[in-house]
């Protein structure tokens, strides 16, 4: 990943106003010698035609910057392209002009040639630091694509495989006539889970469109969305105590991919509980500018040491994942993901994400 040098917009209005500038000096300094007014009728125009060139070149450069898709830092990078273009013609035009006047070598008008050389320079860095950021611009976005359809890939797999884990095992009882096992149930949870599929592999476009940047939000219910989600969770899952404090009209800027955020973390809660009964609270309320959602479970615990490391994708499983798709999805709402201890034991994790 490129490291950010600079956040300001303001590269384009440098590089535009270098050439500025030069058309200024340039005007400025030829107007006030003569003798460049004396000579063929069409010298004078042509060279300041040429100037002219350079300086535009400059000016449009810039403009086109503030309408191209380079972030601020990118095109701070062609600005200083732009002037280590200018600052490299100058060096070299100079160390001659320096080098003849002293053995005596007779120069009529060094900083007309200076002038001249700095707005070439300044254009070739120009071209230069264009071609190279838009490489990295294509190189980044290539890279953020492949993350983000690694994302896409971790997140399919894992929700889906834990839907079909839960219907396996009532599929199992039903097949195996379990004593107490009610086939009606089973088979509606079994419904439920599948449902649940379907809706991710329909949601799956939504998927696509955020990972390659396309997605727009819209105005969420978010108490809404929690409660059916909620329900959905409690016809999945058999012996699990699962409370609820909803604050009512919560509303902020998502989309319904808000469901996987809240069955990863019911199934994280559920999944690596060590209760004979485990114990699921899930609140929802309102601070200041931000909905604030909080599942709290009875579980083991996370120790200090580990509470960082939960956030990072499993290797080689997708076992470990939930936290981790968790806290990218809220990411890309922009909010944030934390944990805490609960009392008298078990992990309180809280999800903030600011009001529409």
């Amino acid at each position: 990943m490129v490291t950010p040098l600079y956040d300001w917009d303001g590269g384009s209005v440098v590089i535009s106003g270098l050439g500025v500038v030069l058309l200024g000096l340039y005007v400025g300094y030829v107007t006030t010698q003569q003798y460049y007014l004396e000579g063929p009728a069409w010298l004078f125009p042509l060279g300041f035609l040429f100037i002219v060139v350079l300086s535009v070149g400059l000016v449009y450069g810039g403009y086109w910057l503030v309408g191209s898709e380079l972030e601020a830092d990118f095109v701070f990078r062609v600005a200083i392209w732009c002037f280590t273009g200018l600052i490299g013609a100058l060096s070299l035009t100079f160390w001659p002009i320096f080098y003849q006047l002293m053995v005596g070598v007779t120069i009529e008008d060094p900083l007309f040639i200076l002038l001249v050389s700095a707005g070439i320079g300044a254009n070739a860095g120009l071209l230069i630091g264009m071609y190279e950021m838009r490489s990295r611009h294509q190189v980044e976005q290539i890279r953020r694509a492949r993350d983000s359809f690694s994302f896409l890939n971790s997140l399919l797999r894992h929700n889906v495989r834990n839907a079909v884990n839960v219907i396996d095992r009532y599929a199992t009882g039903i097949a195996e006539g379990r004593r107490g096992v009610a086939p009606v149930d089973n088979a509606r949870k079994i419904q439920t889970k599948s449902d649940q599929i379907t809706e991710l592999v329909e949601n799956a476009q939504v998927l696509v469109d955020r990972a390659d940047g396309a997605a727009t939000l819209d105005t969420v219910d978010f108490s809404r969305l929690l409660e059916r989600q909620l329900e959905t969770s409690r016809e999945a899952y058999d012996g699990v105590e699962l409370e609820h404090a909803i604050e009512p009209d919560v509303v902020i800027h998502g989309d319904e991919i808000l469901s996987v955020v809240v069955d990863n973390l019911v199934d994280n809660a559920v999944e690596h509980n060590d209760r004979i009964r485990p114990e699921v609270t899930v609140t929802l309320e309102t601070h200041a500018d931000v909905a604030v959602l909080r599942v709290a479970d009875n579980g083991p615990g996370i120790m200090d040491r580990y509470k960082e490391r939960v956030f990072e994708p499993a290797r080689g499983d997708d076992g470990g994942l939930g936290l981790y798709l968790v806290d990218s999805l809220v990411t890309d709402y922009g909010g944030s993901v934390s944990l805490e201890d609960n009392e008298p034991r078990g992990t309180i994790v809280t999800v903030e994400l600011p009001l529409a």
